[in-house]
């Protein structure tokens, strides 16, 4: 993405779909490849975003700052454990024409698992607190990802779950004043209803629901990076590279 006048920012924008977000990444492999030194996206893109799928990508890529070929690596590995094959032998429609959905417990595990193994801690906030130093280098990209609230009218703006201050014109979701973790933040984004089940995340004597923003019409999170970029680096902005 290219910025009307002296600085220029990238910002990445990574759609949802399914297992196909490998394809995405193989993209984004090749293109890293004809830059020189074969860089980290993180070494490139100021800005990286996703939703579902995608949102795990740029968690991936911009939160993790792993490089394309170990996250094709990683995301191999969450889609062999999340769909344990049904994808290669047509169950996974099966599962889709009944109404039923894959263990979300198995998806949460494996997401503890990457998490711990990249931060040091299943917990890791999804910003890091500004008083202490971030786990993991990640070369001062930003990162967010989308969800939605689950009782929300489809269309209604997704949140945006962030690894940096949230800007003043926006709102942050439910629970107010909630830190977000790296987990929360992964497990929502990739809660798409014919597949796993809502986040829940507890907020005094409330439950509050999380899901997919592609499930409200943000599979695409091409416009919302446009604004977030906007907000963030104070620039107006043009044509988001979006994969």
């Amino acid at each position: 993405m290219d910025a009307k006048g002296d600085t220029a920012r990238l910002v990445l924008s990574i759609d949802g779909g399914g297992f196909r977000g490998l394809t995405c990444l193989l993209i984004l492999q090749h293109l890293m490849k004809q830059l020189q030194a074969n860089p980290k996206p993180c070494q490139v893109f100021d800005l990286i975003c996703g939703s579902s799928t995608g949102g795990l990508i740029a968690i991936l890529l911009g939160r993790f700052g792993l490089s394309c070929d170990d996250a094709i690596t990683v995301y191999q590995e969450i889609g062999a454990t999340m769909f344990d094959g049904e994808a290669d032998n047509g169950k996974i429609w099966g599962h889709i024409i009944h109404g039923e959905q894959f263990s979300s417990s198995i998806l949460e595990k494996k997401l503890e698992e990457l998490i711990e193994k990249y931060t040091g801690s299943k917990d890791t906030l999804f910003r890091p607190p500004t008083d202490a130093s971030d786990a993991v280098n990640h070369d001062q990209t930003r990162t967010f990802v989308t969800v939605v609230s689950k009782i929300g009218a489809a269309g209604t703006d997704a949140y945006r779950i962030r690894s940096y201050p949230t800007p003043a014109s926006e709102i942050e979701p439910s629970p107010y004043g909630h830190k977000w973790t790296i987990f929360e933040g992964a497990r929502g984004t990739c809660a798409a209803p014919l597949y796993f089940s809502p986040l829940r995340i507890l907020g005094g004597n409330s439950v509050y629901l999380f899901q997919d923003a592609g499930s409200s019409g943000f599979n695409n999170p091409a416009k919302i990076a446009v604004s977030e970029a906007e907000q963030v680096f104070g620039l107006t902005l043009q044509s988001p590279w979006s994969v």
